[in-house]
């Protein structure tokens, strides 16, 4: 696998292109490798900021948050904690809401199931009515041992009396344990724009979230609509495909005397010759004096030309799925009149 440079070694490199360090001296200058740190690092933020880089896409699944229902703005970070990303959100490239519904209530009883309880028949709670919500009927019944499943998500307690209305009457059974089954489902969420999320009819509604705005101030403020009732028993989970910051590899501490020369790029082993020679272009340009228009005309067509093949390549995302092809079928193809193919003289016809 190629090297991967350091933030020092890109400098480094830069600095020997314009003649800053040569070959026979052991170390770069001080002040010199500090300014070269601080351009590399304007050349970085300027790439993440114009550009979606994979490379600085972490995993989705790892940047998310709980929605609290209820509430339809977040600042970012903070909703994210410790799940924010070390160098930031610059902004979002995809969205998913995960639901964890309510499902279903599995209710262990204290004696066997009577033979009469059946599929379908609705359960009520005679100690505290309102555990169980009204309509609520018996999905699943195991006689081995002894749980039937009820169809909605109920608040039922252990050693509350439950009456069933069976086809041959009421029967009371007692609970010894609850637990609930809860549906899971995640689908994508369009990431919208801020005048598409301005023109929504009614603000105020509430409801599953159906779309998400994230502006683009420092610090970023994110935004769901509708926005679920406090009451609603299910959890929204939003996850985001987001895209850092650049790491910071400018010169470090309260006088700038302290360069970041270990931390590495972040960007791929690919894209180090194009900071190379745009670094040289940078420095040569002025940030440590001029250096000749053909040398830096020079640099910045490098420059120039490995972004841009890197561009139509190495930052696109590849199938690796083998090209799938029509089985060959002759009756495509027209037959000439000398047994070839139809499309030029050689062939026996064509216009040609």
């Amino acid at each position: 696998m190629s090297q991967v440079f350091s933030a020092k070694q890109v400098c480094e490199q830069a600095l020997r292109n314009i003649g800053r360090f040569p070959v026979t001296d052991s170390a770069a200058d001080g002040n010199q490798l500090r300014q070269a740190m601080i351009s590399l690092d304007l050349i970085m933020a300027e790439e993440a900021g114009a550009n979606q880089l994979l490379f600085l896409i972490p995993s989705p699944t790892s940047v998310q948050f709980t929605i609290t229902n209820g509430t339809g703005n977040y600042d970012l970070i903070d909703a994210l904690g410790a799940n924010a990303p070390v160098d930031g959100v610059q902004f979002p490239v995809a969205a998913y809401l995960s639901r964890t519904a309510g499902g279903q209530s599995v209710v262990g009883l204290t004696a066997s199931i009577p033979g009469t309880i059946t599929l379908g028949n609705l359960v009520t709670d005679t100690t505290t009515a309102g555990n169980i919500p009204t309509g609520t009927t018996i999905v699943g019944i195991n006689t081995a041992t002894n749980q039937i499943t009820l169809s909605a998500p109920c608040t039922i307690a252990v050693g509350d009396v439950l009456q069933v209305a069976t086809n041959s009457g009421n029967v009371d059974v007692t609970t010894a344990s609850i637990g609930q089954l809860t549906n899971y489902r995640r689908r994508p969420i369009p990431l919208v724009k801020r005048d598409e999320f301005m023109v929504v009819h009614d603000p105020a509604e509430n409801g599953p979230p159906r779309m998400v705005y994230v502006d683009r101030l420092p610090d970023s403020q994110l935004y769901i609509f509708p926005t679920p009732e406090t009451s609603d028993p299910s959890s929204y989970i939003l996850e985001l495909d987001v895209q850092t910051y650049a790491p910071n590899v400018a010169p470090a501490g309260v006088t700038g005397t302290q360069p970041q020369g270990e931390v590495l790029t972040k960007f791929r082993q690919a894209w180090q010759r194009f900071l190379v020679y745009q670094l040289s272009h940078d420095l040569g340009a002025g940030a440590l004096g001029k250096i000749g228009e053909a040398s830096l005309n020079r640099f910045g067509n490098i420059a120039s030309t490995s972004r841009a093949r890197l561009e139509a390549f190495e930052n696109r995302e590849h199938d690796d799925v083998a090209p799938i092809g029509d089985p060959y079928d002759s009756s495509d193809y027209d037959e000439g009149p000398r047994g070839g193919y139809g499309g030029g003289p050689e062939f026996g016809r064509g216009p040609f």
